[in-house]
Parts: structure tokens; C-alpha cells; sequence
């Protein structure tokens, strides 16, 4: 491994600060996949370039959490670092409201596509309350505009969540080609 250069080179996102937790595990996810494609094993090295691609109030978070950790036995590790970036930019108080949007979550007058979209996005974050694929599948369903809720339960029951989001996009198009004509 070539060390920093490399890791530039494959072009990583600097990290400012923001008030999205959506932002924070995006530049995470994106660092993860820039060490996936270097082939980065090493905790030190990875935590080093991800400082190096701080700024601003995240730079001065993170000289923060170097201070805490000065006496700290042993390296700063990847999991550590992980720890300590999710518990500032993705606090409880996030996940909790996740979990309350997510439990409240109906189509309402979102497109099936659009409600998906969100369905998805919190279930990323909390799924712990979506533990297989038939909570996931019955979860959406409910969810839906009753309207295509009686659609596909005059049918074949779909078998997977792809199934029933197709066959929700389905009936919404049908049903407006029908309101259309009248």
C-alpha cells in the first residue's frame, strides 16, 4: 500500500461537519469503500486518513476525541474511531426518531416510488424492527394507499418486498390511467 497518496487518489470526500446523519454514514460508507479498494487492513492506517479528510468543526471534533484518548492503552482502532464519529454525528436521539417516523411511516400522498424511497432509507437505519423479509414485506403493505392495498389482496399474495413494490407501482398506474379516462 502506498499510504496517503493512494487513498487520495482514489478521490475521498472531505468531511466538514453537518446536521444530517445521512451525510455522516455517507462519507463513512464512502471512506469504507475507498479501503475496500485499497485493500486497507490496518486500523492506524485508516483512521489517519480519515483524519486527514476532516475539516473545519469535524477537524476540531476530532482533535477532541484524540485528547480523550491520549492515555489510552493500545492503538486508536477503526472500530473506536467508527464508535466515537457515529455517537456525534449519528446520536440516539436520530435513531430514535427514525424508529418513531419508521413505526408512523404510510404512503399518504407520496407515489409508491417515493415511499419506497423512505421505507428503504429508515429501514437501513433501523432494522431491528424489520428482523426478515416478511415483516419487511407485510410492513410496506400496510403502509400502502388502501386502494392498492385491495388491489393486491384481490391477488396472488406477492413472495418478496420487490414483488409487492412492483406490483404497488402496478396498480398506481393503473389507477391513474383510470382516473385519466374518467
Amino acid at each position: 500500500m502506498n499510504g496517503i497518496s493512494e487513498f487520495m487518489r482514489l478521490a475521498p470526500r472531505y468531511f466538514k461537519d453537518s446536521t444530517s446523519a445521512d451525510d455522516a454514514e455517507s462519507w463513512l460508507e464512502s471512506a469504507e469503500k475507498v479501503f475496500t479498494a485499497m485493500r486497507c487492513n490496518r486500523d492506524e492506517d485508516k483512521v489517519d486518513f480519515v483524519a486527514y479528510m476532516l475539516e473545519g468543526r469535524a477537524l476540531h471534533w476530532w482533535k477532541e476525541i484524540k485528547r480523550k484518548y491520549e492515555h489510552h492503552q493500545g492503538p486508536f482502532t477503526w472500530a473506536m474511531f467508527r464508535t466515537e464519529f457515529l455517537t456525534k454525528y449519528f446520536p440516539r436521539s436520530t435513531l430514535y426518531k427514525m424508529q418513531r417516523d419508521f413505526s408512523k411511516l404510510v404512503q399518504g400522498n407520496m407515489t409508491v416510488e417515493e415511499y419506497e424511497v423512505e421505507f428503504d432509507k429508515l429501514v437501513r437505519h433501523v432494522p431491528s424492527m424489520v428482523p426478515d423479509e416478511d415483516t419487511k414485506r407485510d410492513k410496506f403493505e400496510h403502509g400502502l394507499a388502501m386502494y392498492i392495498q385491495k388491489g393486491i389482496a384481490g391477488s396472488n399474495a406477492p413472495e418478496t418486498y420487490d414483488e409487492l413494490v412492483d406490483r404497488g407501482n402496478k396498480l398506481e398506474a393503473v389507477h391513474a390511467e383510470a382516473r385519466e379516462l374518467t
